[in-house]
């Protein structure tokens, strides 16, 4: 009813570019390996990609050699308009013994780095992820090479790591570590019934399971297969104090062995997913060999030899009712460890 006097542009439309796909002919790659890129692109003014390919026709696909872990964005124009798409491929390293180690004072290690030789210092033969009580925060959870986990101090992990160096010469090898001084078995590192009741983990077996997990997962992220192989544990102390003066009950030594047994349980049934053919070998060490003179570990440690007795009825050979396939104890004594 009224004559058109003109048009106004209220918006301007173009079309937006579409990925229809962008893949990788594998996710997992061996060194040499190649690894092909397809995409198809749809209304795109240009279609770049990263990582050294540049601009690219609107489908196709190019083989790659990359040398290590890599992601390729790609990326599709049209106008003002941008759309990306990503793919990672990631470079396997293969297997890899991972060992863990776990317990309280004695696994933290008060042992002065000062007094270690230089070729101690650092072993770069195997790879080391530690937490918990001692651990310096320059190297607490991420993976270095094997060094004093306490800085100015260390514990197991340098005369471990230097055997298996020697050992196995040439083999991919890894300690995961956590400790938590002056913890029970009762208490601190309680397990629990099974891998579904972390409402009765511990404190300190929640840090260790957790420790060792993210230690698993970074090398799997980094493209390597965990293999536990073992664990070494060393602790004692805290439960031979059978209730003198701590939260610990009057029977913690008494049921030490028990406990233990459980906990040896657990931790193979947390990390079956990882466990070599052979299973989780357990290794312990004896702990609390003497009482020096003048001191008062007899009267500070009234369990330890129920603890010490447990320990070593746990080993596969002692024939005892405790003893427990694929476990050993290395024993300790006031002559040879004075």
């Amino acid at each position: 009813r009224a004559t058109l006097s003109g048009f106004q542009i209220v918006a301007l439309t173009e079309p937006v570019a579409t990925i229809n796909s962008f893949t990788a002919t594998t996710t997992s790659f061996q060194a040499g390996e190649t690894v092909t890129l397809n995409w198809d692109v749809s209304d795109a003014d240009s279609v770049t990609i990263d990582q050294a390919v540049g601009t690219v026709l609107a489908t196709g696909s190019t083989a790659l050699t990359p040398s290590a872990t890599t992601s390729w964005t790609l990326t599709a124009t049209s106008g003002t308009t941008v759309t990306t798409s990503q793919v990672t491929a990631t470079l396997s390293k293969g297997p890899i013994d991972v060992y863990l180690l776990s317990g309280q004072s004695n696994m933290q290690g008060i042992a002065l780095t000062s007094n270690l030789p230089n070729n101690l210092l650092s072993i770069p033969e195997i790879m080391l992820y530690a937490s918990g009580s001692g651990v310096s925060g320059s190297i607490a959870n991420q993976w270095v090479t094997l060094q004093p986990a306490n800085g100015s101090e260390f514990g197991p992990e340098i005369a471990f790591g230097e055997q298996l160096r020697d050992l196995c010469p040439g083999q991919s090898i890894a300690l995961i570590k956590f400790a938590a001084s002056g913890n029970s078995l009762e208490i601190a590192f309680k397990p629990g019934a099974n891998a579904s009741d972390t409402a009765n983990w511990g404190l300190s077996f929640t840090g260790m399971v957790n420790t060792f997990n993210n230690g698993i997962a970074a090398l799997e992220a980094d493209g390597w297969q965990p293999v536990i192989h073992g664990m070494c544990w060393q602790q004692g102390e805290q439960d031979a104090k059978d209730g003198l003066n701590v939260a610990e009950s009057n029977t913690s030594a008494d049921d030490y062995g028990a406990h233990l047994d459980h906990f040896i349980d657990r931790v193979r049934e947390q990390f079956a997913a990882h466990a070599s053919a052979s299973g989780i070998r357990f290794v312990l060490g004896q702990v609390l060999p003497y009482a020096p003179a003048g001191g008062d570990v007899e009267a500070r440690f009234p369990g330890r030899d129920l603890v010490r007795q447990a320990e070593l009825d746990l080993d596969e050979n002692s024939g005892a009712a405790l003893a427990k396939t694929n476990t050993a104890t290395v024993p300790t004594n006031s002559i040879d460890h004075p």
